[in-house]
């Protein structure tokens, strides 16, 4: 499982909306698994490219696409991570992150999350700095 979870993990990071919807449709299970880092994401997790391994910290333009694949195919919205060590949830390390706000797509993840399923209204973890405005989902 791990070697297919990272196969996924690098869709995600990547952009590759093609190879994610054909990994997901071999194994609809990886959208729930977690990656034996101490920080335990999911996939959907690996969208606010913040607390996850360095590599794996980037954004790509189509980021809205890729969450959409990913809650399509069943992913938590809500689903906490241990990202810094703490209860974070995947809207809060896209708040936080600068890397979904330089590609220009925060906003409109968070909009997709919280469409999907995340609390609006949470803030998780407040050790994190927000580079966001809020509310971006109004």
């Amino acid at each position: 499982m791990g070697e297919r979870f990272e196969e996924a993990v690098q869709a995600v990071v990547s952009g590759s909306a093609e190879s994610l919807r054909r990994l997901l449709a071999e194994d609809p299970d990886l959208v729930h698994t977690r990656s034996a880092s101490m920080h335990q994401a999911t996939l959907i997790h690996y969208l606010g490219a913040n607390g996850v391994e360095r590599e794996n910290q980037k954004t790509q333009g189509n980021a809205v696409e890729i969450c959409q694949i990913l809650l399509d195919a069943r992913a938590e919205a809500r689903a906490s991570s241990k990202v810094y060590g703490g209860d974070s949830r995947t809207r809060d390390t896209v708040l936080s992150s600068n890397h979904p706000q330089d590609a220009g797509v925060q906003t409109n993840l968070v909009r997709t999350l919280i469409a999907g399923g995340a609390d609006p209204n949470s803030l998780n973890d407040p050790s994190i700095s927000w580079q966001a405005p809020f509310p971006v989902w109004t």
